[in-house]
């Protein structure tokens, strides 16, 4: 495909087929671990230019990767693990970094447009200031994937990335990160004061409204036994209202009987002054009526009978009169008995009031302190959300520091492969040297002449420069350099997964891996004097976890424990599985921990380091991190034989 190369020269193209060159020349110079085997390249553009589309689809139709049939897939998919080259337009660059994700460490080659991350980049396009489309390569994260990259490839017009310069570049953010971390120190000490003064006001509230609530509580008790007494005396009342009201009508009904009574008694007079006056008239006439009077005398002893009856009846009503008087004292005793229990009762009525005025008061008071107290929950939830807020910086700022102390243990470790390297780049260009007097004359043969001395030449050049041995130093060269590349690849992915920032929602990852990286970052550390001992299970299953936290969770323990090491030991890590927990142990035969200071390691800033050697929040955070996963982390320790740190891990997440 010269027409790719010289056109990628001349960048006489028009965009989308530049990009579409580059892309197809990209993979001329890769090699895939399992090249041999695959039978057909596949591609995906991640891209809504058509133009793009459709020149690769005419070039898949037209030419060959490396003798093989490629496929072009564009649109959405699920899954990105199947392709050889994934590429990543412009538009869609805010998906690099998850992408990169899912297919970190596989096979699969990642070509991105105008990305700016370039820790994280493969291969990314760009424009350069004078508006040429170019590319830059980062070879640890191509290495990572396990492709094999040739150095030809720069001469299609691309160049190398500083790793130097970027790992300046993270040395200084790391210092910005540890002036961050003071001030969050700072903000935190604040917090903890102004949390501190809070819980104290609460407390005194809270005794407050407790002591009002016992009052509110004894008036209710009273309020209702005078309420139950209230009741009673309505219930009384409302019988001898009744009773009132049945001697009221009774009386009523005697003062009528009296009445019809009285009436009677006047009419009975009336008859019996009428019938004096005609005794008198017969006493008058009885001398004068001798005769008449035997006749009447039968009448008279009929008129005496009935005033014997007529008496009768007057002394009844005497009787009945005086039984009606008797009866009307008894009401009137009654009424104004009656009425001085309605006094009692109206003055028991006022009390009452007067009462639930006063718990009415009580009622107001207590709303008003409810209302404050709502206040104050108010403030204390922001109070914390600010803390939650400031913890979740101080995790990462504490990561960062640890990051920090790490460093230059990681830039030895980084710069022990890189001088290798370098040292075998020098060894290839002293050989390359050394070759190409051989090479001046294979370039001279010409299949039209006579290249019967060129040869004769070749021979004694071969002869005299040690030919065989340089091919075989080379061979070994190349070998060393790529040892050394793999080992700078696997520090740099080990400090990308301890700095990474975990995204909200639980990943799947392999535990082992989270514990290689905590072990390569803190090589330079224990190299000297301890021996790290790996008792892996090897059908562990992945989990759901946040791998960035649990990453920095290992640091923490493995860095504790080389710590207590002071001369020659060494540290057992131990993983175990059933079907719902993964079980870690860390076990190490240093100084030990003390037994009365074991219960308070896990507390924030309690350390038993020189001041300076740490802040005390590395098995605090460590501590949060395993709670935030539902796990448990519990110590055994014995002073002169070591410390076991356990852990248990759930396999699932339950939300």
């Amino acid at each position: 495909m010269s027409f790719f190369s010289n056109n990628l020269k001349a960048q006489s193209l028009e965009r989308h087929q530049t990009i579409c060159a580059y892309l197809f020349n990209f993979t001329k110079h890769i090699k895939w671990p399992n090249e041999n085997e695959i039978k057909e390249f596949k591609i995906y553009l991640y891209t809504d230019n058509s133009d793009i589309k459709s020149e690769m689809e005419k070039i898949s139709k037209t030419s060959k990767i490396k003798g093989k049939p490629f496929s072009i897939t564009t649109g959405k998919i699920t899954s990105y693990t199947n392709f050889h080259l994934i590429f990543i337009s412009e538009n869609f660059i805010h998906q690099f970094l998850e992408i990169f994700d899912k297919i970190e460490s596989l096979p699969v080659l990642l070509v991105s447009e105008n990305f700016k991350d370039q820790k994280s980049a493969m291969i990314n396009l760009y424009d350069s200031e004078n508006k040429k489309l170019l590319f830059e390569i980062n070879k640890s994260n191509i290495i990572n994937q396990t492709l094999t990259i040739d150095d030809e490839i720069l001469l299609l017009g691309g160049s190398v990335i500083d790793v130097a310069k970027l790992y300046k570049d993270s040395q200084r953010n790391l210092k910005i990160i540890e002036q961050k971390l003071k001030e969050n120190e700072s903000k935190l000490e604040s917090v903890n004061k102004m949390l501190t003064k809070i819980q104290a006001e609460i407390k005194t509230q809270s005794l407050l409204s407790e002591q009002q609530q016992k009052t509110i509580d004894l008036q209710k008790g009273e309020i209702q036994q005078q309420e139950l007494q209230t009741e009673n005396q309505k219930s009384v009342i409302q019988n001898q209202t009744q009773l009132l009201n049945q001697l009221q009508a009774t009386k009523e009904e005697q003062l009528q009987k009296l009445s019809f009574a009285e009436k009677e008694l006047s009419e009975q007079l009336k008859e019996l002054e009428k019938g004096n006056i005609k005794l008198k008239q017969q006493q008058a006439e009885n001398l004068k009526m001798d005769s008449i009077l035997q006749q009447k005398t039968d009448l008279l002893d009929q008129q005496g009978q009935t005033i014997n009856r007529q008496r009768q009846i007057m002394f009844l009503f005497i009787a009945i009169i005086v039984l009606s008087g008797i009866l009307v004292t008894v009401i009137l005793i009654g009424y104004r008995r009656n009425k001085r229990k309605n006094r009692l009762l109206l003055t028991q009525k006022n009390h009452i009031e007067e009462i639930n005025g006063q718990l009415k008061n009580s009622n107001l008071q207590l709303q008003f302190i409810n209302s404050e107290l709502n206040n104050k929950n108010e403030e204390i939830s922001v109070t914390l959300e600010r803390l939650k807020e400031t913890q979740s910086q101080l995790l990462q700022a504490e990561k960062m520091a640890s990051l920090g102390v790490l460093t230059a243990g990681i830039a030895h470790e980084v710069n022990n492969p890189i001088n290798f390297v370098y040292a075998g780049v020098n060894s290839l260009k002293k050989d390359y040297n050394d070759l190409i007097p051989i090479l001046e004359e294979i370039k001279k043969l010409n299949a039209n002449t006579n290249n019967e001395n060129s040869i004769k030449k070749i021979i004694e050049l071969k002869n005299s420069s040690d030919f065989i041995e340089v091919l075989e130093a080379i061979g070994q060269t190349i070998d060393d350099i790529k040892l050394g590349a793999v080992r700078t690849a696997e520090i740099i992915k080990g400090l990308r997964n301890f700095s990474r920032i975990d995204k909200e929602d639980w990943q799947v990852f392999d535990i082992h891996d989270c514990i290689n990286d905590a072990i390569i970052l803190l090589k330079n550390k224990y190299k000297h004097h301890v021996e790290i001992i790996r008792d892996f299970d090897k059908n562990l299953p992945t989990i759901e976890c946040f791998p960035g936290k649990l990453n920095q969770a290992f640091v923490n323990i493995i860095s504790n424990a080389v710590d207590a090491i002071e001369k020659k030991g060494q540290i057992i890590i131990t993983t175990q599985h059933n079907s719902e927990n993964i079980y870690l142990k860390f076990k190490d035969n240093g100084k030990g921990i003390p037994e009365d200071i074991q219960n308070k390691i896990f507390d924030p800033f309690f350390t038993t380091k020189k001041v300076g050697k740490g802040q005390g929040l590395g098995l605090a955070i460590t501590y949060g991190i395993i709670e935030e996963h539902k796990g448990k982390i519990n110590l055994i320790s014995d002073i002169g034989k070591g410390t076991e740190f356990s852990i248990v891990l759930p396999v699932k997440q339950k939300i």
